[in-house]
């Protein structure tokens, strides 16, 4: 079962929507059984863990009890909540992926687009997949810069269309 992960190396993956539901069942299992930890390093992350999924609780209670139009000060407040989840997560030693970083791009673009929890599109789905593709192209210790940089070689090709010449000609790259 690839979503935990495999025996030398427990996780959990999750995608979207499932993140609803589990996370405060993953919270709720830290509760019951925290009491087993003994060791201090491994009961430090399992306390950061829980925090972190408090955070990302709070982040989805919070987009769930507002409507399409989010207000600055609720904007303000999912941004902070998600960045102490990021903090909590990464002193886990949780490891973060491209889609953090579209997650902040998704809060602050909320002044214009509203509450995410009203809409989705298939164009942030098709960035995920260019920007995991980009990713595993990028040698691990750069990575984080490698990406940023060909995504935007990525988007100065994509703003070019392509022209169909008349009679033949070969096509021309037009700047739009």
């Amino acid at each position: 079962m690839e979503m935990i992960g495999k025996d030398f190396n427990p996780m959990l993956k999750l995608k979207a929507a499932e993140t609803k539901s589990m996370v405060p069942f993953v919270y709720q299992l830290f509760q019951d059984h925290m009491h087993l930890v003994t060791d201090d390093d491994m009961r430090l992350q399992c306390d950061l863990l829980q925090a972190a999924c408090k955070e990302a609780i709070t982040f989805d209670t919070t987009l769930r009890e507002n409507g399409r139009r989010l207000s600055v000060d609720v904007q303000d407040k999912l941004l902070c909540t998600y960045k102490r989840f990021n903090v909590l997560y990464d002193r886990a030693g949780g490891v973060q992926h491209p889609k953090s970083h579209l997650m902040l791009h998704l809060i602050c673009s909320s002044s214009y687009n509203g509450n995410s929890r009203f809409y989705a599109t298939y164009k942030d789905e098709e960035y995920n997949g260019i920007i995991a593709a980009i990713a595993k192209t990028c040698h691990k210790q750069v990575w984080y810069e490698a990406v940023f940089q060909k995504v935007s070689v990525l988007r100065k090709v994509r703003s070019w269309k392509v022209v169909a010449a008349d009679s033949g000609k070969p096509l021309v790259l037009c700047k739009r």
